[in-house]
């Protein structure tokens, strides 16, 4: 199993080790490892030389990146005017 925890710097690195914290304090059956993208995730899971592994993660990168815009504009209709 796999857990992305996207982005770099000091916020998702705290993120990353709180979910291996986590994970070591609940012991789950099956092995999880944290990855800091898609791609480190994807390769792990699909191994280097999968052949759709560049064009899976292009296209999750892409959902990240419409969801993220999509939260953004939620986020911008409902701040308080001024």
């Amino acid at each position: 199993m796999s857990l992305a925890v996207l982005g770099a710097g000091f916020g998702p690195a705290l993120h990353r080790s709180a979910a291996t914290g986590v994970l070591t304090l609940l012991r789950p059956q099956a092995q999880w490892k944290i990855h800091a993208s898609v791609d480190d995730a994807l390769r792990f899971l699909l191994g280097d030389g999968h052949a759709d592994r560049e064009a899976i993660t292009a296209r999750c990168e892409q959902e990240i990146a419409a969801h993220a815009e999509r939260k953004s504009r939620a986020s911008a209709q409902h701040a308080p005017s001024r």
